[in-house]
């Protein structure tokens, strides 16, 4: 398996709205649209969040990745936040 961990910054209160949305909005469908295995998104505090998606492997997660890029408007890094950082790599 193989996990991309992203993190954003926002203004705090952009964050709890940014949380709100994609618990309301979309979550449940990310993983079926993505291909993903896995989604959660965790409020890190101080206006960070960071999202966790687990693929079945790193191709899935490339293929994801090109979608994701297509639909900003409907994603996390959509909602005014900045992405800070992205992590991938072989999930134990």
């Amino acid at each position: 398996m193989y996990a991309m961990i992203r993190q954003y910054a926002a203004s705090p209160d952009a964050v709890a709205e940014m949380v709100q949305r994609v618990d309301e909005e979309f979550a449940d469908r990310i993983p079926e649209q993505v291909g993903a295995l896995l989604y959660a998104a965790v409020d890190t505090g101080e206006g960070t969040v960071m999202t966790i998606t687990v693929f079945g492997d790193a191709e899935a997660a490339a293929r994801a990745e090109s979608t994701v890029a297509g639909s900003r408007g409907t994603s996390v890094s959509g909602s005014g936040s900045g992405r800070r950082s992205c992590t991938a790599g072989r999930w134990w």
